[in-house]
C-alpha cells in the first residue's frame, strides 16, 4: 500500500511529470477512463485517423457520400458516451440553456433535411455535427477552463506525434502518393494521421499557434515545450500548407492582441479591444499588395489555388434557392457533382465555410451563423471584461472564436461534422458559459459596486 501510494506521488506530485490540479485527477480508475476517453474521443474528432478506421484505400476512387459502418460505430460510441458523462456534470441544464445558439447550426441541418436531394444522408451527417457539439460540452463541462486548455494541447501534440510516426513508419498512409485517386498532384507531401494533406496543416498551424500563446500551461519544461513546437513545426512544413502558416501566424497575432487588452486597466480594455479591432479590420481592407506578396511566399496563387473561381461556379448554381440553400451535406454534393461534370474540377468542398453555410442554408443560414459568432464574441468580450487581473487562459475562447472567422474564409470549417473547428466553437461556447456565469454569481454574491483594499480578483472557471 505504501509503496503504491509512492509511486503514485512520484508521477502526480509537486515534483512528478504529471503535477498540477489536472493531473491529481487521475488518482482513481474514474478518472483515468474518463480522460482517456476524452483524449481518444477528441483525436478521432479532429478527423484523424479516418482514412484508417474506414479501411480507405487512397490510391482507389471514392465517393465523399461513402460511409463506412466501423466509423459510424466508433464515433456514435463516442457521442452516446459524450452525452451520459455530460449529464452527469453539475448543472447541465443550465449550461445548456445558456449555451443554446451552440445547437442552432445543428437544428438548421437537421431541418434542412425537408429540402435536400438526400434526406437520409443529410440527417446522418446532421447526427454527426451535433455528436461533436454534444462532446465539446461534456468536455467543457469537466474540467476548468485551465486544465481543459491543457487537455486540448496535449491531445493535439499527440496528434502531431502520430502524423509523423504515421508519414515516416507508414508512408503509402501518411504521404500523398502519385497513385492516390484524389488529388495526385500532392505527391510527396504529409497528410499523417488525416485524409489530406491541408487537414494535417491547418491542425499543425493551430498546434504552433496554441503553444507560442499557452504552452507554459502545459509544461513548465522549456526543453519539452521546444520539443511540442518542433513536432508541429515539422508536420506543418512537410505538409505545405499555405493555410496552415496563415493559421499559424494569425493566431499567434490574436493571441499577442488579446493578451495586450487584459494587461490595459480595466476601465480602458474594452476601448483598446474595439481599437485593436478596428485597426485589423482596416489592414484587411486595405491590405490587396500585403496579402498578395504573403501568397507569393507561400507559393500560392491569387485565386487561392482555384479557391476564388471555384466560389464562382457555386454561387451562380443557387438560382431560386438564395433563401433557404439546398439542404446540408447533400445540397453541395449535388452541386459539386454537376461542375465536376462540367468542369472536371472536384474541390470536395466549397473550401469557404461562409458559401458553405449559404449553399446548405441560404441567406438565412447566414444570418443564423453572424448570430451565433457575434454572441461567441460578446461572451468572449464579457470574458475579459470580467476581472481587473484576467488569467492568460480567459483569452483562449475569444482567440479560438476570431481564428475560426479568419480560417473558414479559405476553408469549410463551421459545418465540417468530425473535425476539429466546429468543436473547438463548442468548447469555447461552453467554457465561456461556465466562467461567465460564475463571474455572474460571484457578483451577485459579493455585490457588483468596488470594494476598496480587496487587491486583484481573478475568474475561475
Amino acid at each position: 500500500m505504501q509503496q503504491s501510494r509512492h509511486k503514485q506521488d512520484l508521477f502526480f506530485g509537486a515534483s512528478g511529470p504529471f503535477r498540477g490540479s489536472f493531473s491529481l485527477r487521475f488518482a482513481n480508475a474514474h478518472e483515468v477512463a474518463r480522460a482517456t476517453f476524452f483524449l481518444g474521443g477528441f483525436v478521432v474528432l479532429t478527423g484523424a485517423f479516418t482514412l484508417q478506421i474506414a479501411g480507405v484505400d487512397p490510391s482507389l476512387p471514392r465517393q465523399f457520400s461513402d460511409g463506412s459502418m466501423l466509423s459510424q460505430i466508433i464515433t456514435a460510441t463516442i457521442y452516446l458516451v459524450s452525452l451520459m458523462l455530460f449529464a452527469r456534470t453539475s448543472q447541465p441544464f443550465v449550461i445548456v440553456v445558456r449555451a443554446w445558439p451552440i445547437f442552432l447550426l445543428p437544428a438548421m441541418a437537421f431541418a434542412s433535411a425537408l429540402w435536400a436531394p438526400d434526406a437520409e444522408l443529410t440527417i446522418r451527417r446532421s447526427f454527426a455535427l451535433l455528436g461533436t457539439i454534444l462532446f465539446a460540452l461534456a468536455l467543457g463541462s469537466s474540467y476548468t477552463l485551465k486544465d481543459t486548455i491543457r487537455f486540448v494541447l496535449r491531445a493535439l501534440i499527440l496528434v502531431m506525434l502520430l502524423s509523423m510516426i504515421w508519414a515516416t513508419a507508414f508512408p503509402e498512409a501518411g504521404v500523398h502518393q502519385a497513385s492516390d485517386a484524389l488529388e495526385p498532384i500532392h505527391a510527396g507531401r504529409w497528410r499523417g494521421v488525416f485524409s489530406h494533406k491541408n487537414s494535417l496543416g491547418a491542425v499543425a498551424g493551430f498546434t504552433l499557434g496554441m503553444l507560442a500563446l499557452y504552452g507554459r500551461l502545459v509544461t513548465k519544461s522549456p526543453f519539452l515545450r521546444a520539443a511540442a513546437i518542433a513536432a508541429a513545426t515539422i508536420c506543418l512544413t512537410f505538409a505545405g500548407s499555405g493555410t496552415g502558416f496563415v493559421t499559424a501566424l494569425n493566431l499567434i497575432l490574436i493571441g499577442i492582441l488579446m493578451q495586450l487588452v487584459i494587461r490595459t486597466p480595466l476601465d480602458l480594455r474594452l476601448a483598446v479591444l474595439l481599437l485593436f479591432t478596428a485597426i485589423v479590420a482596416l489592414f484587411f481592407s486595405f491590405a490587396d499588395s500585403a496579402v498578395a506578396l504573403a501568397l507569393e511566399a507561400l507559393g500560392k496563387s491569387p485565386d487561392l489555388t482555384g479557391r476564388t473561381l471555384y466560389w464562382n461556379y457555386v454561387l451562380s448554381f443557387m438560382g431560386q434557392h438564395w433563401l433557404m440553400g439546398y439542404g446540408y451535406f447533400s445540397g453541395f454534393l449535388s452541386i459539386g457533382a454537376t461542375i465536376a461534370s462540367i468542369t472536371s474540377l472536384d474541390l470536395g468542398s466549397t473550401h469557404n465555410g461562409y458559401l458553405d453555410i449559404i449553399v446548405s442554408f441560404g441567406l438565412v443560414g447566414l444570418v443564423v451563423l453572424i448570430f451565433y459568432l457575434c454572441w461567441l464574441i460578446f461572451q468572449g468580450t464579457r470574458l475579459l471584461l470580467a476581472s481587473n487581473a484576467p488569467s492568460l487562459e480567459t483569452t483562449f475562447p475569444i482567440c479560438v472564436v476570431f481564428h475560426a472567422i479568419q480560417l473558414n474564409v479559405v476553408e469549410s470549417g463551421f459545418l465540417a461534422a468530425n473535425s476539429l473547428w466546429p468543436l473547438l466553437m463548442a468548447l469555447a461556447a461552453t467554457m465561456l458559459v461556465r466562467v461567465n456565469n460564475s463571474a455572474a454569481g460571484n457578483a451577485a454574491r459579493y455585490g457588483r459596486h468596488r470594494r476598496p483594499n480587496l487587491g486583484p480578483v481573478k475568474v475561475e472557471a
